[in-house]
């Protein structure tokens, strides 16, 4: 911003190497490093303060708000356990600090600020820049929003909670999409930003899925031969199947690499120690479907690598694949590493195929649509699930644990159709014009739409967030190819 009023400031060596820092893949570290140390040792406040810090020199002296991509993102997974207001409720022994009125007013500062600056810097970019179009998902997420704002209209069960519940969920699906569409240059954004964002991101999440082992205590049960309780696997954001999933979008990220980069099988084998951490957080849903997005994205990056490099990757794959099956030949059939298996994936071998109470909560759920198909009841009517100590008064409401049973209990038909014209514009958005970048942004939002199947990740913030950066990402490359 300071740029635009004063351009002579952009010709001094320490301000083009600002620049040059702010949109590097060695900032975008830096970011989820900060994430990491808050996540693990309570700092939110201290690096949160941090991030503001980082947000006024991108606002003053950045070329767009690109470099605010990773910021926003790691604030959500940047939740202690010890600060998750689930596992800590009010009145216990240390409540979280969300419960801590000075905790909150400094948030509270720090995101009224934050939103400042970011309005001011998108206004100057807006002024300044191209008049661009009405983005191409912009009647479907509109639609959508509507339907989740009046989600229960009609009934007894609609009020102000509801319609509140639903602008924040249509904000977390779309908010950054059209912030980033507006607020970036994507012609000076490298293709390969998107994949350097989320495998930087994928590694800063698996450290904290392996902390979430030492904070829960399971680590001492596996180093004293115990069976591993899965339940106990939670961070500050959510539990193991919340970080299962994100770690599933992130997990395909690097075999982009693997076909633009020089020796792109150590990009291979990060997206396999990525899918190591989907494993341990012991999520079933983001196991499975987690692995099928990440085969479509091998099959995508051996088509897409050629001559020497498509040896490469497929042999390392063929390698990589070989010793799986030995490793799981080994861990099933020698019976001091199975038991040991069986020990540390305990909770995985009880429930096996069971459907940990899902059948009952889509029984409810379908007959909450039958009460009121056409706008459903709202989002706060599913009672047969609750997780952790939250109180029935909580913001955050139970949910249905299936993408197409929530939207028709809690927004009846109205909320489907709204929702398959929005799937209908993003499909037509990643097909039309296909590059690289948009098929393996595909990928990962195939990894979030499957683990949606059985899970409520689509109408949680932190993966909606995601969701609407990859979308931002995919209009992005075609911006940049129309600029060419």
């Amino acid at each position: 911003m300071l740029i635009e009023c004063m351009e002579k400031i952009g010709e001094y060596r320490a301000v083009r190497a600002l620049r040059a820092f702010l949109r590097s893949a060695w900032f975008l570290a830096l970011v989820v490093l900060l994430m990491v140390l808050s996540n693990l040792f309570s700092l939110e406040l201290p690096v949160f303060y941090l991030y503001l810090v980082l947000g006024l020199l991108i606002v003053l002296f950045g070329d767009d708000l690109f470099p605010l991509v990773p910021i926003v993102l790691c604030c959500y997974m940047a939740i202690s356990y010890q600060n998750n207001p689930a596992m800590f409720p009010a009145g216990s022994a240390k409540p979280a600090a969300f419960y801590n009125g000075a905790f909150i007013l400094q948030l509270t500062f720090l995101i009224a600020v934050a939103v400042l600056l970011i309005a001011a810097r998108l206004i100057v970019i807006l002024m300044r820049g191209e008049k661009k179009k009405v983005p191409a998902l912009a009647v479907g997420f509109g639609a959508l929003g509507l339907a989740y704002m009046i989600a229960g209209l009609f009934t007894r069960y609609y009020d102000f909670r509801t319609a509140l519940f639903g602008f924040t969920q249509i904000i977390s699906l779309c908010g950054l999409y059209f912030l980033f569409y507006y607020g970036v240059d994507w012609k000076k954004t490298e293709k390969d930003r998107f994949a350097f964002l989320f495998t930087i991101l994928g590694l800063g999440i698996f450290a904290e899925v392996l902390w979430m082992y030492h904070s829960s205590g399971e680590l001492s049960v596996i180093l004293s031969g115990g069976a591993v309780d899965r339940g106990k696997l939670v961070t500050g954001w959510g539990m193991y199947n919340n970080v299962g999933c994100v770690m599933a979008i992130c997990a395909p990220a690097p075999l982009y690499l693997a076909v633009t980069k020089k020796r792109g099988y150590l990009y291979i084998l990060l997206s396999m120690l990525l899918f190591l951490g989907v494993i341990f957080t012991q999520s079933r849903g983001s196991i499975l479907f987690g692995g099928i997005a990440l085969v479509l994205g091998i099959v995508a990056m051996l088509v897409a690598s050629k001559g020497r490099t498509r040896m490469i990757n497929a042999v390392t794959v063929g390698a990589l694949a070989a010793l799986a099956v030995a490793a799981l030949v080994v861990l099933l059939c020698v019976p001091t590493f199975k038991d040991a298996v069986k020990e540390v994936f305990a909770g995985i071998f009880k429930q096996g195929f069971g459907a940990n109470g899902r059948w009952e909560i889509y029984e409810e759920g379908i007959e909450q649509f039958k009460e009121a198909p056409f706008f459903g009841v709202g989002f706060y009517q599913c009672n047969a699930f609750r997780w952790g100590d939250l109180p029935e008064t909580a913001f955050l409401p139970p949910r249905y644990h299936d993408t197409y049973v929530q939207l028709l209990a809690s927004g009846g038909v109205f909320a489907l159709a709204c929702y398959l014209l929005h799937r209908l514009e993003t499909v037509v958005l990643l097909v039309r014009k296909p590059t690289l970048e948009k098929v393996f942004i595909a990928v990962s939002i195939a990894a979030l739409l499957l683990t949606s199947i059985t899970d409520c990740h689509f109408f949680n913030f932190g993966p909606g967030m995601l969701y609407g950066t990859l979308l931002a990402f995919a209009e992005g490359s075609d911006r940049a190819r129309l600029q060419e």
